[in-house]
């Protein structure tokens, strides 16, 4: 079947994606659990797609899509990250729901 990954392969393109380094983050002082889903969001290839009415098919194929990650994390600069863009992906998540349990 074409596009598929073998394990190996698509286990690669993962760990390339976890290459922007948290801790570098952390030791800023970005202490929020948000922090990966922050990076992911940002480093994420189909985050202004917009599907058409009917359409089934994923916008870009999964190892297109790890690949243009893995580069998009290698040139993560982690300069640009601000505490006001921490706050929204928590706003995002549904982080004031902390209480609800």
């Amino acid at each position: 079947m074409p596009g598929v990954l073998d394990p190996v392969t698509l286990a690669a393109l993962v760990i390339g994606v976890d290459h922007v380094d948290l801790a570098a983050l952390q030791t800023r002082g970005f202490k929020s659990p948000y922090l990966r889903n922050y990076v992911v969001a940002r480093i994420n290839p189909v985050r202004f797609h917009k599907a058409k009415k009917g359409d089934t098919a994923p916008p870009v194929p999964i190892g297109q899509a790890l690949t243009r990650m893995a580069a998009a994390a290698r040139n993560f600069n982690i300069g640009s990250v601000s505490n006001s863009d921490l706050a929204w992906v928590a706003v995002g998540a549904g982080g004031g729901d902390q209480g609800s349990g």
